[in-house]
């Protein structure tokens, strides 16, 4: 069963620094939700990244306790559990952002470490799985994910100084040791 609890202050956080993409949708009041819930899991659940779609003033959130991934309005802070827990192999998550194309990219901390599940995911805006990708290195931790001015996305490894790039050409997705 799951319940509902106060969306963490990083959620908060982040929405009040959309300031230019909140004003022009903000609130019949004129102002933005004061505060946003996200239904979490009765044990309690971790939240950790928040990215935000700026073209669909929607924002998702990822959760470590189960690989969860939240999505909410920005104009209303309306929220729901977007995709549940073991969707696509993801039984953790971790850094979330999207790109102008409005794909949803994922990393997946140590889910692929000691298992054969992936380590970084890619959605589109409707949650068709795009790819789900695993890295060359066994001891992966993908944690931060960017996007960078060439339109890939760049994910660290937290277990050793690496970065990975994610790019897509012509339907095909790569995974690379930047």
């Amino acid at each position: 069963m799951k319940h509902r609890s106060k969306a963490l202050l990083a959620v908060l956080a982040a929405l009040t620094s959309l300031v230019g993409v909140l004003a022009p949708a903000a609130s019949a009041h004129g102002s933005r939700p004061e505060v946003c819930e996200l239904t979490g899991d009765d044990g309690g659940s971790k939240f950790e990244g928040i990215g935000v779609d700026r073209h669909q003033r929607t924002f998702y959130v990822s959760e470590v306790t189960g690989g969860e991934i939240h999505r909410g309005n920005v104009r209303t802070g309306d929220t729901e559990e977007w995709m549940p827990e073991g969707v696509d192999g993801r039984f953790t998550a971790r850094g979330i952002t999207t790109d102008r194309r409005d794909r949803i990219y994922i990393a997946g901390g140590p889910n692929g470490i000691g298992t054969d599940r992936p380590d970084l995911w890619i959605y589109d805006r409707e949650g068709t799985l795009l790819a789900a990708l695993r890295v060359d290195e066994p001891n992966a931790f993908s944690n931060d994910v960017t996007i960078g001015p060439d339109g890939a996305a760049y994910f660290t490894n937290s277990n050793a100084p690496q970065i990975y790039r994610v790019s897509e050409q012509r339907g095909d997705w790569q995974v690379t040791t930047w």
